[in-house]
This record gives C-alpha cells, structure tokens and sequence, in this order.
C-alpha cells in the first residue's frame, strides 16, 4: 500500500506541524513510531480533522486521513516556513524588523 509522505514544519511557537494535503495539524501524541495529529483549527472551527501517520526513518507516511469541516489552505505551510525563516533572522540580527522583512 502507498502512503503519501508528509512535510514537517516548527510553527513560530515552537509547536511541530504537518502539512496534509493543505491541511496543517498539530501534533497530539505518539506511540513509538505512530503519531496523531488534529487539526490547527480544532477549537476555532471545531474541525474533527485529523491525522495518523508511521514515522519511518525521518519521514512520516500517512496512514489514515480524517476529512476536515473546512476547506484546505495551501499557503499555510508556506506562510509558516516564511515566519520561521524571518524569526531565525531576527534572532541572529541588529538590523531592524523593516530591513529582515
């Protein structure tokens, strides 16, 4: 059986999450090598999506998909990784906030 691998990404608070198919999710726990993950939007929109995946090396592969009450947001996980980016700038940075942007 193929199962789709999934992108990792540290959220500005620190928090990992998974983008799936447009979807971010946060992580909720994990047993050995299988990790649950529930949706960004779980309290705002009280979205049941969820998401289990199998770590296998450093990759996750889906394993079971949740559907979610709302649409997918391509551009979160790109928005994301931007935020990380300028935060690891700043963080090793004198020039002002206007200059990293």
């Amino acid at each position: 059986m193929n199962h789709e691998v999934c992108q990792l990404v540290d959220s500005i608070h620190g928090k990992t999450k998974l983008n799936v198919c447009g979807y971010l999710l946060v992580k909720d726990k994990n047993q050995n090598e299988k990790y649950y993950w529930y949706c960004k939007y779980k309290n705002a929109l009280k979205c049941n999506g969820r998401a289990t995946t199998n770590l296998v090396g450093k990759e996750h592969l889906l394993m079971k998909f949740v559907e979610h009450n709302h649409a997918p947001i391509a551009s979160h996980f790109d928005i994301v990784q931007i935020l990380n980016s300028m935060k690891n700038v700043a963080s090793g940075s004198s020039d002002p906030p206007a200059q990293i942007i």
